[in-house]
């Protein structure tokens, strides 16, 4: 047999993939569903409905007003920030995807995190203070996504 790869693969990563497969031990158990949403394991359709109508504290609070005033691409971004939907190292490894550093790569001192990219890093506020100046308007400190969420529905 041959093996057509697109790509070599590393041989470190095939060592790993050889030495994972020889731990695995098949069951003789039979395969089943399990839901996890229910105490006995069995996916009921209104433990789902209930879910979806009554969201838990895992969707942030600060409510993202939708202006016509600022760019559409602009507000996409912020709520994905609000979500914690931005591949920052914070998040990434949240999801157990390895990153080389935590820490901001303009700022050493910081860990990477939304609040800090977009308001904290000394980088990010040299932008904040061109884009207060530009609009004509007193600079404002903001610490949080949710504090900058809230200053542009004013």
């Amino acid at each position: 047999m041959e093996w057509n790869w697109k790509n070599s693969p590393n041989i470190t990563d095939l060592a790993a993939l050889y030495s994972s497969l020889g731990q695995f031990q098949p069951s003789t158990a039979e395969d089943k569903w399990s839901c996890e949403l229910s105490s006995d394991g069995i996916n009921h359709v209104d433990m789902v409905r209930h879910l979806i109508d009554w969201p838990t504290n895992l969707v942030p609070q600060v409510k993202v007003e939708w202006l016509k005033e600022i760019p559409i691409k602009v507000l996409c971004f912020i709520w994905r920030v609000n979500l914690g939907r931005i591949p920052e190292t914070t998040e990434l490894t949240k999801r157990d995807i390895t990153v080389e550093s935590t820490q901001c790569g303009y700022y050493k001192a910081m860990d990477e995190s939304p609040n800090h990219i977009l308001l904290n890093c000394s980088f990010a506020k040299t932008v904040w203070e061109w884009v207060w100046k530009w609009c004509n308007m007193p600079q404002v400190q903001l610490n949080t996504v949710g504090e900058l969420i809230e200053y542009a529905a004013k």
